[in-house]
């Protein structure tokens, strides 16, 4: 591209991310994020949005905020050159990969197994869940929070 040049944009295939469900902040101190495939733009503008922007989540005024994030293959992992400056906004990293090389000495697997070795200690209550992922993740996602007690009245989708 070149000064000049036009950029044609449109149509849009979707009215966006309604966020007032999860956005209250002392309702829920704990907001989840899963992200897999071109979800993962969609969840990085949600992390880099200024806090107090009026489609900010205060990501730093809650309590807990995890990014579990999977990508086919380690090589395809997107904005990892990212991700200190995203745990320095109090967003715990949680990456998983569906099949390893040499190189990767991180976890393998699906969101459940990701899910399964995480730390994390919550009350399904007072947790907020946005998922930015592709419909062949929207089942596996829909049982996992299922399992976890987080209904669905506290959780945001976009699915691609």
């Amino acid at each position: 591209m070149v000064a000049g040049d036009e950029i044609e944009l449109g149509p849009f295939d979707s009215s966006g991310m309604d966020l007032r469900p999860v956005l209250f902040i002392t309702q829920y101190p704990t907001l989840l994020i899963f992200a897999q495939g071109k979800g993962i733009a969609a969840a990085k503008a949600l992390i880099e949005t200024k806090d107090a922007d009026v489609s900010s989540l205060n990501l730093r005024l809650r309590r807990d905020v995890r990014l579990f994030y999977v990508a086919p293959r380690p090589e395809l992992l997107a904005y990892k050159e990212t991700f200190a400056e995203w745990e320095k906004k109090k967003v715990k990293v949680c990456t998983s990969v569906e099949a390893a090389n040499d190189q990767w000495d991180g976890q393998v697997g699906s969101f459940q197994e990701l899910w399964d070795e995480d730390d994390l200690e919550y009350d399904p209550r007072s947790t907020a869940v946005v998922v930015c992922a592709e419909a062949g993740a929207e089942q596996e996602l829909d049982e996992l929070l299922e399992n976890a007690d987080i209904v669905k009245e506290q959780t945001v989708k976009w699915i691609i």
